[in-house]
């Protein structure tokens, strides 16, 4: 389940007036890539959470002043330093969905036989605590998802990199989130992986039985007020976002946000950029992707979203640029197409017991968000067809 290969641990200084430490763990694992693994963990971790459960409330309000006091208000003068290198966070499962579900099994082989589910992989890790400034670092970090292939074998890649993210708390509350660049890969394929474990996770991973009914009617309440506490305290700052998606159909488009910023004093969420990039229809030997819309200086008021549930949008300027026989449709329709993914997806996973399948029902009509859209300058431009400029010439 767990494991390291070697553990430093150095005592710098230690005294009435100041503790300084430094530790170091390498080539620590922690995986949960067995069925079995998982019931075992968690009959055990729901016996332990009951114990505690009924002792909690005394030790909260003990804990918690203890705590205060030791982190905030105590004399000692401590200097800490955590360094972890190559980390490794496995859950790969197989046979969770049952045999039954699969319309093609034989004796030798059945789909739910395969391995599925997700990585992390952290290069370095480094956390410092101190009286005042706890940071956390963290560099090369990659998500990878296991999932089986077109021949049923399973393979690995990566949804999630990034590198040199740092986020910084001080103790009055206020955090500071930085970060160069991260880059996502999302596909139909990553919703089931998803709805896969969240369904192992709602299953084996208990949780505190212990909200009162007032509690849960305030729930919306209390959900908003800690976003709105976490608002007010933090600053972000991405220098850019990669977001490759991939349609139905092998149909790709590509998502660049440059600078994003968000300043707990304006409470507004700002990015310099923003572009949206497709397959040109020109070019059929390999990918190559023209800006099909670009937004600058783009401002989100998160005040006017949370309390008035407007979307207010601000810009400088619009692009729209097409080619001549580039086909909205084919990215409109297979938006379509993997929202109705989703929705299959979501009913199919509500019950494993058995293959429950969505069929059209009359719905009522969703409700869309009002959005106000303010911009300085819009320019649409379409290519002329490229026989007819040969025909110009």
């Amino acid at each position: 389940i767990c494991g390291f290969e070697r553990l430093d641990l150095f005592l710098d200084e230690f005294s009435r007036t100041k503790l300084a430490a430094q530790c170091t763990l390498r080539h620590a694992y922690l995986t949960f890539d067995d069925i079995v693994v998982l019931e075992r963990l968690h009959s055990s971790s729901t016996a332990i959470l009951e114990m505690i459960s009924e002792h909690k409330k005394n030790i909260r309000t003990e804990n918690s002043a203890i705590y205060g006091s030791f982190m905030s208000k105590s004399p000692l003068e401590f200097d800490i330093k955590l360094r972890m290198k190559d980390f490794t966070l496995s859950t790969v499962i197989a046979s969770f969905i049952p045999e039954m579900l699969d319309p093609l099994a034989t004796e030798t082989f059945n789909l739910s036989d395969i391995d599925r589910g997700a990585r992390i992989i952290i290069q370095e890790t480094i956390v410092k605590i101190a009286n005042t400034v706890r940071t956390i670092e963290i560099n090369d970090a990659y998500v990878y998802r296991v999932m089986d292939n077109n021949t049923g074998d399973a393979v690995s890649d990566a949804i999630i990199c990034f590198t040199n993210l740092n986020i910084v708390k001080m103790m009055d509350g206020m955090i500071t989130f930085n970060l160069p660049a991260i880059r996502f890969n999302l596909d139909v394929n990553l919703i089931w992986l998803l709805f896969y474990l969240r369904t192992i996770y709602k299953k084996y991973i208990p949780s505190f039985n212990e909200v009162s009914s007032p509690k849960v009617n305030n729930d919306k309440k209390s959900k908003f007020n800690s976003l709105t506490r976490i608002l007010n305290t933090t600053t972000i700052n991405i220098d850019e976002i990669l977001v490759t998606v991939t349609l139905p159909e092998e149909v790709p488009v590509l998502f660049v946000f440059n600078n994003i910023l968000y300043s707990k004093e304006s409470t507004t969420l700002y990015a310099s950029s923003l572009s949206m990039m497709v397959q040109s229809v020109y070019v059929s030997e390999s990918k190559v992707f023209f800006h099909l819309l670009d937004i600058y200086d783009l401002k989100i008021d998160i005040n006017s979203l949370l309390n008035t549930g407007v979307v207010q949008l601000d810009t400088s300027s619009i692009y729209l640029h097409t080619e001549y026989h580039f086909k909205f449709y084919m990215v409109l329709d297979n938006v379509i197409t993997a929202y109705k993914s989703f929705k299959q997806l979501r009913t199919a996973f509500s019950d494993l017991t058995k293959f429950t399948r969505v069929y059209p029902a009359v719905q009522l009509p969703a409700k869309i968000p009002k959005i106000r859209l303010l911009s300085d300058n819009v320019f649409i431009n379409i290519e002329e067809d490229l026989f007819e400029q040969e025909l110009g010439l």
